[in-house]
């Protein structure tokens, strides 16, 4: 009898063990982790999403996506994950924390939403990087007790953001790591490509960035044009506060050409050195300003102007000394300031061009030496009026587009010369009838 009783309570045993093993399997590929998981991830970051099945490899829990919407408030509008795997160490369960080390992401597909003055400041607990326990992690439900995540990886990550964030732009193919501390992420970004506006793509060399709650700094960046040259990037950014963020950059040894418009890159060259600070505030327009100066320049294709300075064919390409400009940009409006260009004893060039949009408006002075002025007769009187500082100087309308730029002092030149030709041909003629009158007249006696 005795033997009966314990083999009826075995048989009871393993079907409650086998009903507790279906129960929690159902939870595990059912709605509740995922939902559990879902309201997390909506918690931490402000995306509301839903995640592919899970399936379980030992202590390692996988899904193949995770895809969700930025809620109110986030920066974030879209997001998508694929290839996540999650490891969570035995010793963390065993005190009841879901110690998930790490957490690998195959690819990241992030757009942020557009910047505008109606956003509103993100509610706690919906902040990129906001954990609401000193462990590094939310709380997802009381069945889970505590989850945190110490370290993430992503093997490629794909950013993009709208023409609203500094004229649009994308990250792509860049590989990052993460690591918690304390309540903010300290993160790692290499290789892949940065491209920004109309400008051209840069490679990233490194990223060195720290999320905290509301904001994101960049403590160093190096980016590498495809030509030369280096730029270093450093700055911040606060989603939560009026003032927005600021982006210090640094450039040198960059080559000048790939980053004008089309129609100026035959007639500039030399490496760009740039200093200087890009601002942006919700619910106003981005702003950058910057000293530029050009090492190595040349001026070339600029036939009369180059030509006469170098009094020689217009071949031939203008060395300068100096070339500086202090740069004011914004979403609707570029200006070059406080322009000074100069091939000592040959050329200077000062003043300011402005674009608005595809439309150009400058007014500039140009300086030649007087040698240079007197192979055009009559220049000195008519056009190069001014002197000063070893220069003789005539003023300049610039109009037109980028991609067509006008200027008035070509025309001015071309009439001079023209006068210059008719006066010789006149005088030309007059001598030819002087001599032919003298040849005909009766010889002397």
């Amino acid at each position: 009898m005795a033997k009966k009783i314990v083999g009826l309570l075995g048989l009871v045993f393993l079907g409650a063990l086998a009903i507790v093993f279906c129960v929690v399997a159902a939870y595990w590929n059912g709605e509740g982790l995922r939902s559990s998981l879902s309201r997390a991830v909506a918690k931490a970051i402000g995306v509301e999403g839903r995640f592919a099945p899970l399936r379980f490899q030992g202590l390692a829990v996988g899904s193949d996506e995770f895809s969700g919407v930025g809620g109110s408030g986030s920066p974030i509008a879209e997001l998508r994950a694929e290839r996540l795997r999650a490891c969570v160490p035995l010793s963390a369960l065993a005190r009841g924390i879901w110690r998930i080390d790490p957490l690998r992401i195959g690819h990241l597909q992030l757009a942020f939403r557009s910047a505008g003055p109606e956003e509103k400041p993100m509610p706690a607990g919906a902040r990129p990087g906001a954990r609401q326990e000193a462990s590094g992690a939310p709380e997802v439900s009381a069945r889970l007790s505590r989850v945190s995540l110490d370290r993430g990886e992503i093997e490629t990550a794909d950013l993009r953001w709208p023409a609203s964030i500094l004229g649009g732009g994308a990250l792509t193919g860049t590989r990052v790591a993460l690591e918690a501390d304390a309540s903010a992420w300290n993160g790692r970004a290499r290789g892949g490509r940065l491209a920004c506006a109309s400008l051209p793509s840069l490679a990233i060399e490194e990223l060195r960035f720290r999320l905290d709650s509301g904001a994101v700094s960049l403590e160093e960046g190096r980016l590498r044009p495809e030509a030369s040259g280096l730029i270093r990037l450093a700055g911040s950014f606060r989603w939560e506060e009026a003032e927005g963020g600021e982006l210090h950059f640094l450039s040198s040894g960059v080559a000048l050409s790939p980053w004008l418009p089309q129609a100026w890159r035959n007639r500039v060259e030399g490496d760009l050195e740039a200093k200087g600070e890009l601002h942006a505030a919700r619910g106003r327009p981005w702003n950058v300003e910057a000293d530029l100066s050009l090492l190595h320049g040349k001026l070339e294709d600029l036939p009369w102007l180059v030509g006469l300075a170098l009094k020689s064919g217009a071949a031939e390409a203008l060395p300068l000394e100096q070339a500086e400009a202090h740069l004011r940009a914004g979403p609707e409006e570029l200006a070059l300031e406080r322009i000074a260009i100069e091939s000592k004893g040959r050329l200077r060039i000062e003043g300011d061009l402005r674009v608005q949009g595809e439309q150009l408006h400058g007014s500039l002075m140009v300086g030649l030496s007087p040698e240079r002025v007197a192979l055009l007769p009559g220049a000195r009187e008519k056009i190069f009026s001014e002197e000063r500082g070893g220069y003789l100087w005539a003023p300049v309308a610039v109009t037109g587009t980028v991609r067509d730029p006008q200027e008035d002092l070509s025309p001015r030149v071309a009439a001079l010369a023209r006068e210059a030709v008719k006066a010789g041909v006149e005088r030309a003629i007059r001598s030819a009838l002087d001599f032919l009158r003298r040849s005909q007249g009766p010889p002397n006696p």
